[in-house]
């Protein structure tokens, strides 16, 4: 799988960083595939596009800050996408993904800040 595919530019207006305050108000964009045309609707409204024999998958993940940005040793800028929290040797670690990723080495040390690092292992 090509990670790029992932890389693309979201304004801050966009990111859901806390969730509806009332789940029926979430927001619902339709997408008409012959014509692209884009409408926004209210997620109640979801009952006017399903067919009989549709399926309707729930997701139900959470939303919390996962991109950090840290600096290497040289002073280069490393952005970290938290995917899962792992026991790695008996450690609690998280596995993630990084920004750039060629260049970051087994035992680099990235800092956040002049207090707190994380060592890549």
């Amino acid at each position: 799988m090509d990670l790029s595919l992932f890389d693309f530019c979201l304004p801050e207006g966009f990111i859901a960083y806390y969730p509806a305050r009332r789940r029926d108000g979430s927001k619902l964009m339709v997408l008409n595939r012959q014509t692209g045309e884009i409408r926004h609707k209210k997620f109640p409204d979801i009952v006017d596009y399903l067919n009989p024999g549709d399926g309707l998958i729930i997701n139900n993940t959470k939303v919390f800050k996962a991109r950090l940005f840290c600096h290497r040793p040289t002073g280069g800028k490393v952005e970290l996408f938290l995917l899962e929290e792992i026991n790695y040797e008996g450690e609690t670690c998280w596995q993630v993904l990084a920004h750039p990723t060629r260049r970051i080495k087994e035992g680099e040390l990235l800092s956040f800040d002049d207090h707190f690092s994380i060592k890549v292992v």
